[in-house]
């Protein structure tokens, strides 16, 4: 186990087992060099077992790393109450491994691996590409400060995603949480067994598709305006035998009378759905 004290000075730290951060400052680079790489299909008990061999780099305080920090297959950790400081023109985090977030990462982030949201004051400067995990009740307006990419952005079941921010972008959002949008957003969805996607009164341009037990809810302003919430796609269901989803209109006290139309396509098909679950 490496730690690191004030103001120690190394060039290019390699961690292959821990490398513990309590308020420390590491003059120079971090590489985590792991060997397994976990597949999507990977069980959770598989993927444990390969993390718990994987190199670790952990951060508690006030920590800095004056030097890039290159996550191959490895976890690295920033606590719940820490920050970690990416210091130096041009410096940052390629990250190709896992990223647990519960504190504040001041830094780019480039993203070819997974991050994972553990806590609502999360927060980041800025991430590029690969997988958000989020398990903790998130607002987008508080976890990024400046435009982030994720190929995809997963919500697990009992947490919550916030889309009040146009600065988290996605093309592919996966619902088996609970997700509100606060601004027009562009991407497809899918709602998961037993989640939630509330429209609210935003416009979500993409196609959406829902499992058994789902839930899209949308407000209806007013109907003469075609006012409230829309998808500027198809609405999807996939469900199983004796299977159901829900389509939840919030009509407004002043929402008047008419036809609202909430997309454009509505289809039902009858099949197996099978969740696979991420970590």
């Amino acid at each position: 186990m490496a730690e690191a004290g004030n103001d120690e000075s190394y060039d290019t730290q390699t961690a292959g087992g821990s490398y513990v951060s309590n308020g420390g400052t590491l003059n120079g680079s971090l590489k985590l060099d792991g060997e397994n790489t976990p597949a999507k299909e990977d069980s959770e008990e598989k993927i444990a077992t390969i993390l718990k061999a994987a190199p670790k780099a952990e951060f508690n305080g006030n920590s800095t790393v004056n030097g890039n920090i290159d996550n191959n297959l490895g976890l690295l950790t920033v606590n719940q109450g820490a920050t970690l400081n990416i210091e130096g023109e041009g410096n940052k985090v390629t990250n190709n491994g896992y990223i647990d977030l519960a504190g504040v990462l001041n830094g780019e982030i480039d993203n070819n691996g997974n991050i994972t949201v553990l806590d609502s004051a999360a927060h980041m400067t800025s991430f590029d590409g690969g997988e958000l995990n989020i398990s903790a009740d998130v607002a987008a307006s508080s976890l990024v400060a400046e435009e982030s990419n994720a190929d995809e952005i997963y919500v697990s079941a009992g947490s919550s995603l916030d889309l009040d921010s146009e600065n988290l972008k996605t093309s592919q959002l996966t619902t088996y949480g609970t997700t509100k949008l606060g601004v027009d957003y562009t991407a497809d969805a899918k709602v998961g067994n037993g989640g939630v996607l509330d429209l609210a009164s935003s416009t979500l341009t993409g196609d959406v598709t829902l499992a058994d037990s789902s839930t899209l809810s949308f407000n209806v302003d007013n109907v003469e305006e075609a006012a409230g919430g829309k998808v500027g796609g198809s609405v999807k269901t996939y469900l199983s035998e004796g299977g159901s989803a829900v389509i939840n209109p919030v009509i407004g006290i002043d929402a008047g009378e008419g036809t609202y139309s909430f997309a454009d396509e509505v289809s039902v098909k009858r099949v197996l759905w099978t969740a696979a679950k991420k970590v």
